[in-house]
């Protein structure tokens, strides 16, 4: 085998290396979108929904701030696999230049777009724990407050504000029995007056 016979050899499997880690990591976005997206988006929405619905629920604002912090998981890690994909397009020319030039593939290989994969998957990341850790908060503060009798108070009030059942009196207000005196001698006057 001559020199040039395996420097070719090496050339197509360096190449067949990065174009499969390509075509992986574009296989892959869609069933990652879809997972990320529906685990988690669709899991705290059905459960707040079902479970603890935002009217009746205790500091709602962790649940919409679990389904932010969700999507930019979602949004950061497609953008993750966008720079990858990139990355391998860009050592795969670097790996063609090389063959083209008759130089010798370097054995580290430059993207821009290295950095910008570790930046997103490290947003992706811990934007998906505060989202957890958020929605798992949202979940043990409304279980509490469900349990200690919450959620009983609230369907009152909502019966109330319906229009079901008149709300009871104010609890401060101390009646006025000198005006029901008033009134009810002067429906006695009347009466022994002949009226």
């Amino acid at each position: 085998m001559s020199d040039e016979y395996k420097r070719y050899e090496h050339y197509l499997d360096t190449r067949k290396i990065y174009y499969d880690i390509e075509s992986s990591q574009q296989e892959s976005l869609d069933k990652q979108l879809l997972t990320l997206s529906g685990l988690s988006l669709g899991f705290s929405i059905t459960f707040v929904e079902k479970v603890f619905p935002l009217k009746n629920a205790v500091w709602p604002y962790l649940s919409i701030g679990s389904w932010v912090a969700f999507f930019i998981t979602v949004l950061f890690t497609v953008i993750s696999f966008r720079c990858s994909i990139k990355t391998c397009r860009e050592y795969r020319e670097q790996i063609d230049k090389c063959y083209e030039e008759k130089c010798e593939v370097p054995q580290v290989l430059r993207s821009k777009y290295s950095k910008r994969i570790d930046r997103c998957n490290g947003i992706a990341f811990w934007a998906f724990m505060i989202g957890l850790v958020l929605l798992i908060l949202f979940a043990g503060i409304n279980a509490i407050h469900t349990s200690k009798g919450g959620s009983e108070v609230s369907d009152k009030k909502e019966k109330v504000a319906d229009g079901l059942t008149p709300p009871p009196p104010p609890k401060n207000i101390k009646r006025d029995n000198g005006s029901d005196n008033k009134s009810n001698s002067k429906r006695r006057n009347i009466k022994k007056s002949g009226g």
